[in-house]
């Protein structure tokens, strides 16, 4: 029997999901850009995910109308990977030699959903997720450097310690010291991958500017060859995050009077 890709091992999911008949300890979760599809999901699965979630639920569903739980803002592929990790433990991505060379999704999209992944799971107060979405990004950007789009948004994220975007400057430090000085053509490992000569089409003007705003802006140290150990990146899972968190908002599944 061949094996899934990951792709249908998410349909699969998220199709069974959406069938599922309610039963008694589940909540409805709607996401803002799948025209208006509801997904039923465990509520002891979102307890044990998130202190959050949980102090959350019991608060808000002592209203019987409260039985919509939204994530306003997030990507549909970010719900998707966070189901898979609630009802799998891990992420639907695969380590595989021969996956990585067909699969549909390119290096810089796998990094961007990882970024975002990393966001959302910061947001809601889930470290285990957090650093799967990490070790995410960090197997991805083995086989390319980081989109320009995903490494302006690492400048946007206001937290000094961010450990998403200190891997992200990583790897843009990391892309320019392998730059050639005469030709300017970024280092390349993987040439099969779409997103390996993202920064061939920029100019060396625009990389330079990225580069200042990068050590200007962040008070970047050189890179180092110990900056590769992805480990450095990771949360304490043990220790929730003391910063302020996104949250949870609900809906009535109630008809308008």
């Amino acid at each position: 029997m061949e094996e899934k890709t990951d792709e249908q091992c998410i349909e699969d999911l998220m199709a069974a999901l959406s069938m599922a008949e309610e039963p008694g300890d589940t909540i409805e979760i709607q996401p803002e850009d799948d025209n208006g599809r509801k997904y039923h999901v465990d509520k002891t699965l979102l307890r044990t995910a998130s202190p959050q979630f949980a102090d959350a639920l019991t608060k808000a569903l002592q209203e019987p109308s409260n039985r919509i739980l939204l994530f306003p803002g997030t990507k549909m592929v970010v719900i998707e990977y966070f189901f898979h990790w609630l009802h799998h433990g891990k992420l639907p991505y695969s380590h595989d030699e021969e996956k990585k060379l067909s699969s549909t999704k390119s290096f810089g999209n796998h990094q961007r959903t990882a970024v975002s992944l990393w966001l959302f799971a910061d947001a809601y107060r889930m470290p285990k997720l957090q650093n799967l979405a990490i070790r995410y990004y960090d197997w991805a950007s083995n086989y390319a450097p980081p989109p320009l789009d995903v490494v302006e948004e690492a400048f946007e994220i206001g937290d000094a310690k961010c450990q998403i975007r200190d891997i992200i400057i990583r790897d843009v430090q990391n892309t320019f010291d392998h730059l050639s000085d005469r030709t300017r053509t970024p280092w390349k490992r993987f040439p099969e991958s779409p997103d390996v000569t993202v920064y061939s089409t920029s100019t060396d003007w625009e990389i330079s500017l990225l580069m200042k705003r990068l050590i200007t802006e962040h008070d970047s140290k050189p890179f180092r060859p110990e900056d590769l150990c992805v480990d450095k990146y990771l949360v304490k899972e043990e220790a929730a995050s003391e910063k302020q968190i996104r949250h949870l908002t609900f809906k009535s599944d109630c008809p308008p009077q």
